[in-house]
């Protein structure tokens, strides 16, 4: 696996630090992974040669995709 650096803001760092239980490089490297698969759908969407009904489609994924995840917790 490759290893990359991350710099924070310093009261960013302090946040994160009064939560030692959160393995930190995991949040980021979903949420890389997360905003990558978000980009695929918009360069998929964005094909000249996609059909009327998979871009329909696709609009419902970005849609979903761009919903803050903090919003099911709420509606537990």
């Amino acid at each position: 696996m490759t290893n990359v650096t991350l710099s924070v803001p310093p009261e960013l760092a302090k946040k994160m630090k009064k939560h030692p239980e959160v393995r930190w490089s995991e949040v980021a490297r979903q949420a890389i992974a997360d905003h990558l698969e978000f980009l695929d759908l918009l360069n998929k969407a964005t094909d000249p040669s996609i059909k009327e009904e998979e871009l329909a489609k696709l609009a419902v994924k970005i849609q979903h995709k761009r919903k803050p995840r903090w919003r099911a917790y709420l509606k537990s």
